[in-house]
């Protein structure tokens, strides 16, 4: 029997509810923010709290991406391996919904599930491009919580925080990690508006 549209989307939400991919999804959404506040209070602090807060918060934002990379390099593809699916034929059916999913090599493990958040959207040969994400989050915190007393400064900051879009755009388009194309040139044309921003405040 088929499983309808509303039973696959039930098990998809069920699946990345999983501990830890809520909470890594969280994390992600929120990383940019929390690496902010964590450099702000690190580097500009007003008491011992502050300082304490600060490097509390950079060890997490370096820490659990850490934690995710070794997890996901060391569970790939011994508990997930990413299978091509041979009815996506059409060059509109891969790049609306990618060439294949993540599956589970053995029917008891859940790697895929726990770890949905940090996996499912990369292509097998980009399982660790989430370091990049959040290597470039941090270098845009860092540059949102330099507080430059210059204009010249000020510049510096916008074009460190405009390299680190560079980078993170030409290794999209250069790898194409995510296994929705479209997700690539979405985020690759993200990337280089913000890039534009970064460069115009920058002159």
């Amino acid at each position: 029997c088929k499983a309808s549209s509303k039973d696959v989307a039930a098990l998809q939400v069920k699946h990345l509810s999983r501990f830890p991919s809520a909470p890594l999804f969280a994390f992600t959404a929120f990383h940019c923010a929390l690496a902010a506040a964590g450099f702000s209070l690190l580097l500009y602090p007003r008491n011992a709290t502050h300082t304490a807060l600060g490097l509390a918060a950079t060890i997490t934002i370096a820490a659990v991406p850490a934690v995710v990379l070794f997890r996901v390099h060391s569970g790939v593809p011994e508990r997930a391996v990413f299978v091509h699916d041979a009815e996506k034929a059409s060059p509109c059916q891969r790049h609306i919904y990618g060439p294949g999913e993540w599956v589970a090599p053995t029917a008891g493990s859940l790697f895929r599930f726990e770890y949905a958040s940090m996996l499912l959207t990369w292509t097998a040969e980009n399982a660790w491009f989430s370091s990049v994400v959040f290597f470039t989050s941090g270098v845009l915190a860092l540059g949102v919580a330099l507080r430059p007393e210059t204009w010249q400064a000020c510049g510096n900051v916008k074009v460190m925080q405009a390299a680190a879009l560079l980078v993170y755009a030409v290794l999209i388009m250069w790898r194409y990690p995510h296994n929705r194309m479209r997700d690539n040139f979405m985020l690759s044309l993200a990337a280089a508006l913000a890039l534009v921003a970064c460069a115009l405040m920058a002159a």
